[in-house]
């Protein structure tokens, strides 16, 4: 007796194969890309980027090569996606209402943030940025970008919208807490650092971001006759 035909599958007809075999895998376990994930930056912080390699990756993660394989093709996919995820976590320090107050949380979170890096990370992320340019533009769009785009809010509330060279007025507590913590390798508490950086923002006329601060009074002007006679 004949063989009954088999009849054809819905789900796989006019599909590939690979299409096939991937459909009928076992799903992709979230618990194994934030494994993956948080092992590429910890590994980045820890070591560097030079010396992050994926069987390390692999082995702090708990999980095999060939599962980081199947989802990132190369070491430089992986670290763009953890990058995107550490660029994710910088400055969201809560709005409280009040501008200055603002102000100094989100530089003492970015302080914390940069003084808590290892001295493998930042030379090693900026050796990247060199010779890597699709990790260079994530590194601008998700890390450089998110800072921006946040001093810049924060300034706009404090200092008003129209200021001029408000593209380099967003940089100045970034630039000055990236010197201070990480060249300079000052010792002063994140707090009292973050403090004293958004007191060097002025509103025009002298007043500082901080609306309660009492404004200055007019400076006398020097009698120079009176005072040589």
């Amino acid at each position: 007796m004949a063989d009954k035909a088999t009849a054809p599958d819905p789900t796989t007809s006019g599909v590939s194969r690979d299409e096939v075999r991937a459909r009928r895998g076992r799903p992709r376990s979230p618990d194994r890309d934030d494994a993956i994930v948080n092992a590429t930056l910890e590994l980045l912080e820890t070591v560097g980027y030079d010396q992050t390699r994926l069987q390390d990756i692999a082995q702090l993660a708990g999980v095999g090569l060939g599962t980081i394989y199947r989802r990132w093709p190369t070491k430089q996919n992986l670290v763009i996606a953890a990058i995107r995820r550490a660029g994710s976590t910088i400055t969201t320090a809560p709005s409280v209402g009040d501008p200055h107050q603002d102000l100094v949380a989100i530089i003492e979170e970015l302080a914390h943030q940069m003084r808590g890096s290892s001295e493998a990370f930042l030379p090693g992320l900026l050796a990247a940025i060199q010779t890597e340019p699709e990790i260079a533009a994530v590194v601008r769009t998700e890390v450089i970008g998110s800072i921006r785009s946040r001093f810049h809010q924060v300034l706009a509330d404090a200092l008003g919208e129209d200021l001029p060279d408000d593209d380099l007025r967003v940089d100045i507590a970034p630039a000055l807490l990236f010197f201070k913590l990480l060249l300079d390798t000052a010792s002063e508490p994140p707090d009292q650092l973050a403090l004293r950086i958004a007191g060097l923002f002025q509103r025009p006329g002298g007043n500082s971001a901080d609306h309660t601060a009492s404004p200055r009074s007019p400076t006398t002007p020097v009698n120079t006759k009176a005072a040589s006679s």
